[in-house]
């Protein structure tokens, strides 16, 4: 859970990401439940601008 000043609490899942062509690399990815509050939230905020 990330807290937002503006949104609120942005839940979202974890996931780790590894690279076949470059063992030991890896990326790590958080993903809001598709549908949810904390989704529609980062997709309002994917809309504004700095």
């Amino acid at each position: 859970m990330f807290p937002h000043g503006e949104m609120g609490p942005l839940v979202v899942e974890e996931v780790i990401l590894s690279s076949a062509a470059d063992p030991g690399t890896t990326m790590l990815v958080y993903v809001p439940t598709p549908g949810s509050a904390s989704d529609d939230a980062l997709r309002i905020l994917g809309t504004l601008r700095a």
